[in-house]
Parts: C-alpha cells; structure tokens; sequence
C-alpha cells in the first residue's frame, strides 16, 4: 500500500529560492509536484475552468484535484 503526501512541500531555508537559483529551485518544485500528482497546475495540463452559470456553489474539492471549481481555481 502506498501512501501519498497531499501537503505543500517545504523547502529548507538553504533550498529556499534567493534570485539566483532558479533553475534548481524549479526543478525541486517541479520534482515535489510530480511526487504528489500535482504537476498539472504548474504545467498548464490542468487547465483553468470556465465560469459556471448555476447559483449554487459546487462541493468543495481536495486541492489535488484535476478539475477544480472556477472558485478554487
């Protein structure tokens, strides 16, 4: 059985991005996003939805999820 990290990654304070490191700071966010499913967002995959007409507002979804509400967007 496997179990999954849903949590935001943190990044100790000498991996923290300092205006120098890019690219290595963007390849550990890519990396940590990877490992929890959620890469989509950062590579446009998972795309924005579009403004719905009904008055009611949708469940609330995990923050993982792939089709998030407009709201949650």
């Amino acid at each position: 059985m496997s179990s999954s990290n849903h949590n935001p990654p943190t990044f100790p304070d000498d991996l923290q991005f300092d205006g120098t490191n890019y690219i290595a700071f963007r390849d550990r966010v890519l990396i940590a996003a990877q490992l929890r499913g959620t890469e989509g967002y950062l590579t446009g995959a998972i795309t924005k939805p579009t403004p719905q007409t009904v008055s009611t507002p949708p469940s609330p979804t995990e923050w993982y999820d792939p089709t998030p509400s407009t709201d949650e967007w």
